[in-house]
C-alpha cells in the first residue's frame, strides 16, 4: 500500500508501505515532538502489527531516560531513502511490481556514531531488497553504500547504545505486507 502526504490507499494486515518526506520522533521524556523536513522522499514498510509495536513500547519503556535523545514513534522500515520524487505515482508500479513483502524480525542492534547511537531492529526481506533495488531507478541520493533493512527503536546518546543490545525481541517472527 502506497501512502503519500496527500493521503493512503488500501490497507495490510502488517502496516503500510509509504512515501514520506518527513520524519517525526519524540523526546524521550514524551512532552516534545520533533518534526523536520528530510529533503529527500523515502518509501517505507510502516509497521502496525500489534505484538510488534507492543515490543517496541516495552523496550522504550525500560531504556534509562538519561541515555536517550529521542523515540522513534512510527515503527516502521526503509525500503528506499534518497528519492528526488515528491510524486507518490512514481513509485507506485514499482511497488506493486513486487507483490507481497514479507518481513522478519532479528535481534536488536546498534549503529554508532560520534553524535548518537541508534538502537535498531535487524530486518530480513528479500522483497524489500528487491523493492530497493527496483526504486534504484527513479532519480536518487544515496547517503549508505549498502541497503541493510531495520527499524529504529531509539537514537540514544553516543556510546550508552551496547548494553541494550543483549535484549530480546520477536525473532523469528514474519509479517506480510500487500
Amino acid at each position: 500500500v502506497l501512502q503519500s502526504n496527500e493521503g493512503k490507499s488500501g490497507s495490510t494486515t502488517g502496516g503500510t508501505l509509504e512515501r514520506s518526506l518527513v520524519n517525526r520522533a519524540v523526546s524521550s521524556d514524551g512532552g516534545e515532538e520533533f518534526t523536520w523536513n528530510v529533503g529527500y522522499s523515502s518509501t517505507q514498510v510502516n509497521v502496525l502489527d500489534p505484538e510488534i509495536t507492543t515490543q517496541i513500547t516495552r523496550i522504550q519503556t525500560s531504556l534509562d531516560p538519561d541515555d536517550v535523545l529521542k523515540f522513534e514513534m512510527q515503527p516502521h522500515i526503509t525500503a528506499r531513502y534518497g528519492l528526488h520524487t515528491q510524486d507518490p505515482k512514481d513509485v507506485e508500479d514499482i511497488i506493486k511490481s513486487v507483490g507481497r513483502v514479507g518481513v522478519s524480525f532479528g535481534r536488536i542492534s546498534l549503529f554508532e556514531n560520534e553524535e548518537q547511537d541508534v538502537l535498531k531492529v535487524d530486518i530480513h526481506s528479500p522483497q524489500l531488497e528487491d523493492l530497493n533495488r527496483r526504486l534504484d531507478q527513479l532519480p536518487n541520493t544515496q547517503t549508505h553504500q549498502e541497503y541493510q533493512p531495520y527499524m529504529t527503536i531509539a537514537y540514544l546518546k553516543a556510546g550508552t547504545g551496547k548494553k541494550y543490545t543483549v535484549m530480546q525481541f520477536v525473532e523469528d517472527r514474519t509479517i506480510w505486507f500487500d
